[in-house]
């Protein structure tokens, strides 16, 4: 028998090819037992540890024989095998680094939309080798959902895009639930079904066009900026921090450029002053808490931070806004526990609702306000350097076709440049 600490209190006990979740509880000098999803608590009567993790191995296995490795893999089985080794840190990405949790969550999500319920231990893996239309069946029915409307295949406008959007992050997500390094790894004593695995892995993404970024005309930006500009504007807000912090989220996205997590968690220690031009360093944070106020560490999307020029007046702006002597005192005005942001990302959406039909502009061309930010700054930025690489390091993409497809709008960067290096001398 094998037993293996996964957190405290918490392990994973294992004999032959038969595995347990046992969660240990003190009380009353004695160990009680429950193997993981059962509420009811069994008393080991022992004060020793090993002792009592003997005694649940052995209530837990007693009415379970020992079998060869199970034939017929549930997807529930593979989605749980998946999250308690991310939680160990054994499933790595290209970099080499641990995969985070929500990457898992991700993978569970999409494996619920491919089989169309959340009792994934009733789905086998071998549901997935039947194939229909060349893909697997549960594929092709999740396929089928997504692109039939009104018995009507969609295969293009703007209904597909959004369908075929879907589609290849589902399928994607799905498929990395059985990459190869997992069969020899976290699945090694299982036999899985490999007619399923390669259907699945086979399955094609459907082509899609990128719907390029296109940026709002100068009047509306300079309307938008002049009602951002004065926190009075903000009406329909009733709390002066809100209005603080729909200001600065505004603005770090205007003219920095920062993804929405990265504003929530800015923090003032980000702000560097470097011959007299100030940055934004944007970079991990840890845990910052008050008496009254509490905020989650976090990493940025990023592997790597990142130095964006911050205008001088909006980093004055900010340091007059400081509350306490901490360095790490979060940007924003938070109160409470800020892990959950609903509330405030719902006021800040109103507001951004508000300000385009104040300006006149098109609620429907701008539905997402900080992506939209963002691209008008990749934007300026490539137009005033004439390079997408500069904007690229600014936005914090490892790539820079995705700042091109997603954040630049190209018509904006003006293309009559003449490079000739002889100019008149040879006419």
């Amino acid at each position: 028998m094998k037993i293996r600490n996964i957190s405290k209190n918490k392990y994973e006990i294992r004999k032959g090819s038969l595995a347990a979740t046992v969660l240990l509880t003190a009380r009353n000098g004695n160990w009680y037992f429950r193997s993981q999803g059962s509420d009811k608590k069994i008393a080991a009567k022992t004060s020793n540890r090993e002792e009592a993790l003997a005694i649940a191995a052995n209530r837990i296995f007693e009415s379970q024989p020992e079998t060869s490795a199970p034939k017929d893999v549930s997807i529930g089985m593979l989605c749980d095998r998946h999250w308690q080794a991310t939680q160990r840190g054994e499933i790595e990405n290209a970099k080499g680094k641990p995969i985070e949790f929500q990457h898992s969550k991700q993978i569970r999500w999409a494996a619920e939309k491919l089989c169309g319920t959340k009792q994934l231990n009733r789905i086998r893996l071998s549901d997935f080798a039947e194939k229909v239309n060349g893909l697997s069946k549960p594929i092709s029915k999740f396929k089928a959902k997504l692109f039939l409307q009104n018995q009507t295949v969609i295969q293009q406008g703007d209904e597909y895009q959004k369908a075929a959007g879907t589609f290849n992050r589902t399928l994607r997500n799905f498929k990395s639930l059985l990459k190869p390094e997992l069969a020899e790894t976290c699945y090694s004593d299982l036999e899985l079904d490999h007619a399923a695995i390669a259907t699945i892995r086979n399955a094609k993404l459907k082509k899609l066009e990128h719907k390029r970024f296109k940026a709002a005309d100068k009047d509306i930006m300079q309307k938008l900026d002049l009602h951002y500009s004065d926190t009075d504007s903000f009406t329909r807000i009733t709390k002066q921090r809100m209005h603080w912090n729909i200001y600065v989220r505004y603005w770090l996205a205007r003219c920095c450029g920062l993804r929405k997590s990265e504003i929530i968690n800015s923090r003032h220690e980000w702000l560097v002053k470097q011959d007299d031009q100030w940055f934004i360093n944007v970079t991990h944070t840890s845990l910052w808490q008050t008496d009254e106020a509490r905020l989650e560490g976090w990493s940025s999307k990023s592997s790597n931070s990142r130095m964006v020029p911050i205008p001088n007046w909006l980093a004055a702006k900010i340091r007059s806004e400081k509350k306490t002597d901490q360095p790490d005192e979060p940007i924003l005005h938070i109160k409470g526990s800020c892990k959950i942001h609903s509330g405030f990302d719902e006021a800040y959406r109103r507001e951004w609702r508000n300000a385009l039909d104040k300006v006149g502009a098109d609620v429907e061309s701008f539905k997402k306000p900080t992506h939209h930010l963002r691209g008008e700054f990749v934007t300026s930025v490539a137009h005033a350097t004439g390079s997408v690489v500069t904007a690229q390091a600014y936005a914090g993409h490892s790539d820079p076709l995705t700042t091109s497809r997603h954040y630049f709008d190209p018509t904006r960067v003006k293309k009559n440049v003449v490079i000739d290096p002889l100019g008149q001398s040879l006419s």
